[in-house]
């Protein structure tokens, strides 16, 4: 692992410079980070889901939805 710079730009880890001058894993120092904030704010919102009991009464609201109480 290491740093090194292509055209200008700082290169992380085991990038390879491109014929162009990019880096060819710069990508991915958006990307993890980026898929690992919304795993985790999908997993806070299922414990939020059950911390609040949205999953008590799965057929109620099925059922409430086509009675006729008028």
């Amino acid at each position: 692992l290491g740093v090194h710079l292509a055209a200008g730009r700082l290169c992380f880890g085991t990038a390879k410079k491109l014929r162009n001058g990019s880096c060819a894993m710069d990508v991915l120092i958006v990307l993890m980070p980026l898929a690992l904030g919304m795993g985790l704010l999908g997993l806070l919102a299922f414990f939020w889901s059950l911390r609040n009991r949205q999953f008590e009464d799965l057929d109620g609201a099925a059922w409430r939805g086509i009675s006729d109480d008028d």
